[in-house]
């Protein structure tokens, strides 16, 4: 059989036929995690069902699952990603995009295959933002203990004024009394060196432009100068 027969026997008898047993929950995940171009010209009723596979899934993703195996949903979003435009993708997955972002900030393993979607990419720093600067403070605290793993691959791939504002959101954070918030923010950010750089050439390069964006986070600049001056 030819590779676009193969395709659509798979497209055909597994994701279509089986989407709405759950005994092929399983096996459809692991079809589309091996190749994301089979959720192409599916029938309606099979992208929610799949939609809701795929949800269920994140929800319940067993942490001892490594990322890496056919069976995991951000295998599953990420090969859809990969193989898909973006287009498509926010059309069909943008709330399986969003769960997944919220379920797993930290998955490092997706940032290559978005790199080069720039709408995902400002689906996945909303979700970045609220995890930095909340007023909850074990959420405030874990994304603060961990943007230390995240600081050499965002930094391939994020601009300078997104950037600044995670690290706005963070001094947020600090402010509201998160004390991993506090620690990062009082060290100068060293924990994260790359993107602090970014964030000072970008309050370098434009300064009236890092000071509207702090009001935007902080709620107002009356500490700008401090902040900038003392903080990086």
């Amino acid at each position: 059989m030819k590779n676009s027969e193969i395709s659509e026997y798979l497209r055909e008898c597994i994701i279509e036929s089986k989407c709405s047993n759950s005994d092929y929950s399983k096996l459809i995940m692991q079809v589309i995690s091996a190749n994301g171009s089979l959720v192409l010209d599916l029938k309606p009723v099979t992208y929610e069902r799949l939609k809701s596979i795929i949800s269920e899934k994140i929800k319940n993703a067993d942490s001892s699952l490594r990322h890496t195996k056919l069976s995991h949903p951000s295998q599953v979003i990420r090969s859809i990603v990969k193989h898909n435009k973006e287009s498509f993708v926010l059309d069909k997955f943008e709330n399986q995009l969003e769960e997944l972002f919220k379920d797993n900030i930290f998955g490092i393993g997706l940032f290559h295959d978005i790199s080069n979607s720039p709408e995902i990419i400002k689906l996945y720093l909303e979700e970045v933002y609220e995890q930095a600067g909340p007023y909850d403070f074990t959420t405030a605290n874990h994304f603060s203990s961990g943007i230390s793993n995240l600081d050499s691959y965002l930094s391939k791939f994020l601009e300078g004024e997104q950037v600044f504002l995670i690290i706005c959101n963070i001094h947020k954070a600090a402010r509201n009394g998160a004390f991993d918030a506090e620690s990062i923010r009082d060290s100068k950010f060293s924990t994260i060196p790359k993107l602090k750089n970014l964030s000072i050439q970008y309050i370098t390069d434009d300064r009236v432009s890092a000071k509207a964006k702090y009001e935007d986070v902080i709620g107002n600049a009356d500490d700008f100068e401090v902040f900038a001056d003392n903080y990086f």
